[in-house]
């Protein structure tokens, strides 16, 4: 489950589907909020689900004024300590908080306390207290929960029945003095042979070309220039979206060979497979020239994963519809459309959803480790064209959701992934959307009480699995004993 699941299961709860009451960063709020609650008491409760151990190793650069005494840096993400240990001649051995009066002590075993964000050690005098080694484990930070970011809504003032003739969206953002920032503007496809500006920003739809002729697919645009697929070969008209109102184009077929079904643009490459299902696939310079050979079958949807100097290409195998990655990893995934910004894969799959895959082992043998639903029931995936200027966390797509028939374009698709929480608490997403969703309701004025009682339901359960250890009570072992008199043994 992902962060957008939690607020669309709050919003379903708090009964605002097809409300725009709610906005961005009020989810966001709410998440952070909740689940910071959450951590806190999962971190007070002595379950060490978070708990991250390191080794910290001293060196004569951390001592401080005492002979004995050094400062040990802690790690950049720590937030609260769980333990410390020191390894000795014995093996290791917890190590003790020492208290002010005995700051000038030369103390048997070492000993600390914080300082700032060091580790304030007191070494051990005697040879068997002299640590060899320290390691801590700690709790670290409360981690940010990001979510789907703003999300542009086009085709306003198209009906319905007008939207299903859209196809091909392409999303694009540049400077446009008239706008006074950036305009978010759309490029489409309507009624299959009309190419559209729709400026979000102006709140204005530009026909910018006609053809009566054949239909216009593959809509690209790619550094300052527009690039589409007629009747198998592909137009190229130059196009800016820095003027307030874009002008008509001109276009001109760059590429002329007239059976290709459909190409993809990276790296100041055009990429392009035939109609067949064995075709071929070439590779041309952005201005038609230098067609190269690239593979003997028809690959759609060419992308790439990485940086430059270990870049995988990554396409659709047509004759088997599955995703492959690096020319030699086949995932199995069917996929319709695929689209990459570098870090990730986004695919639709079989039942109209687009997913996002997460790839490692790029230098060696690629591996899909996850494959997160980011959205439903979605009619078109589009490409987006990602500037210099714009990083690969805020990637925007362009969609066209089945739902409510209009094109979104969605950023910031990063999501924090609880998948690895709910193998031992499945009940946090539950009471996430729940909280979501009572904010939702009191930001509105309305009453919320019915979901408050049922997450103070969910609060109780969970207060009950949190500690999941129940094979024996921790007691603390009596200080006395270890003075062997007898009395407290």
């Amino acid at each position: 489950m992902t962060s957008q699941d939690i607020v669309n299961r709050a919003i379903n709860l708090a009964d605002l589907k097809n409300s725009q009451f709610i906005e961005i960063e009020d989810k966001r709020n709410s998440l952070n909020e909740s689940f910071k609650d959450i951590y806190n008491k999962m971190t007070m409760s002595d379950d060490d689900f978070f708990v991250r151990e390191v080794p910290l190793t001293i060196t004569s650069a951390m001592r401080g004024v005492g002979p004995y005494e050094y400062f040990v840096p802690l790690p950049d993400d720590f937030y609260q300590l769980r333990y410390a240990d020191y390894l000795g001649p014995q093996g290791w051995s917890p190590m003790k908080k020492w208290n002010l009066g005995t700051k000038d002590d030369l103390l048997v075993e070492p000993e600390y306390r914080f300082r700032g964000d060091t580790l304030w050690v007191l070494m051990g005098t005697s040879g068997t207290g002299i640590p060899l080694s320290i390691r801590i484990g700690y709790y670290t930070p409360v981690p940010d929960i990001t979510l789907a970011g703003d999300i542009y809504t086009y085709l306003s003032n198209l009906t319905p029945a007008q939207s299903n003739l859209v196809s091909t969206p392409f999303y694009i953002s540049y400077p446009n003095g008239a706008a006074g920032s950036a305009t978010h503007s759309a490029l489409y496809v309507y009624n299959s042979n009309s190419i559209v500006v729709d400026s979000l920003a102006l709140h204005t739809q530009t026909t910018i070309f006609a053809d009566t002729g054949a239909l216009i697919s593959n809509l690209i645009y790619y550094k300052g220039y527009l690039y589409y697929l007629r009747s198998g070969m592909i137009f190229k008209a130059s196009l800016d979206l820095t003027q307030p109102t874009p002008a008509t184009i001109t276009p001109t077929a760059i590429i002329t060979t007239g059976n290709l079904a459909n190409f993809s643009i990276n790296d100041n490459l055009i990429y392009g497979s035939t109609v067949s299902a064995g075709g071929h696939t070439w590779s041309w310079n952005t201005d038609g020239t230098g067609q190269s050979s690239i593979s003997s079958v028809a690959i759609d949807d060419i992308s790439f994963l990485g940086q430059l100097g270990n870049r995988k290409r990554c396409y659709i195998l047509r004759s088997t519809s599955h995703i492959w990655i690096g020319d030699s990893v086949d995932t199995g995934i069917v996929a319709s459309h695929l689209v990459s910004d570098n870090v990730y894969l986004y695919y639709v799959g079989t039942y109209k959803n687009v997913h996002r895959l997460t790839v490692t082992n790029l230098d060696t043998l690629p591996t899909v480790v996850k494959d997160d639903t980011l959205f439903y029931d979605v009619n078109y995936l589009g490409n987006a064209d990602i500037p210099p200027e714009i990083s690969s966390d805020d990637v925007r797509l362009s969609l066209i959701a089945e739902e409510d028939l209009d094109l979104h374009v969605i950023s910031a698709v990063i999501n924090y992934d609880f998948s690895t929480i709910n193998g031992a608490y499945n009940i946090i997403p539950e009471i996430m959307s729940y909280r979501a969703a009572i904010d939702f309701k009191m930001k509105q004025g309305a009453d919320p009480g019915q979901l408050q009682l049922r997450l103070s339901e969910l609060y109780k359960r969970f207060e009950n699995v949190v500690k999941r250890d129940e094979y024996k009570i921790e007691r603390v072992q009596n200080y006395y004993k270890s003075f062997n008199s007898g009395i407290y043994s």
